[in-house]
This record gives C-alpha cells, structure tokens and sequence, in this order.
C-alpha cells in the first residue's frame, strides 16, 4: 500500500507487534494477580 515508503510500513508493522506483546504479557500479569488473589476476591467465578 505504501511502496514509495517501506520504513513507514515497517515501523506500523513493528509498532503493532510490540503492542501486542506488551498487551499480552500485561494480560498474563493481571491474570496471575487474579490467580493468587482469588481467594479474597468478590468477582470469583464471575470470569
């Protein structure tokens, strides 16, 4: 789509990458917080 500007793709390509691992390794933070802290939370079960 941009063939006149190749670094332009490649960053959007490499900024959509990292947004996607650091989404997933905050997804996977937040989902081991609420594995240790189930026990005292209200929302168990909920998700």
């Amino acid at each position: 789509m941009w063939a006149g500007s190749p670094d332009l793709t490649l960053s959007v390509i490499t900024g959509f990458f990292t947004a996607t691992v650091i989404f997933y390794m905050f997804y996977v933070l937040i989902y081991s917080f609420e594995r240790m802290g189930q026990v005292n939370s209200k929302t168990d079960g909920q998700y």
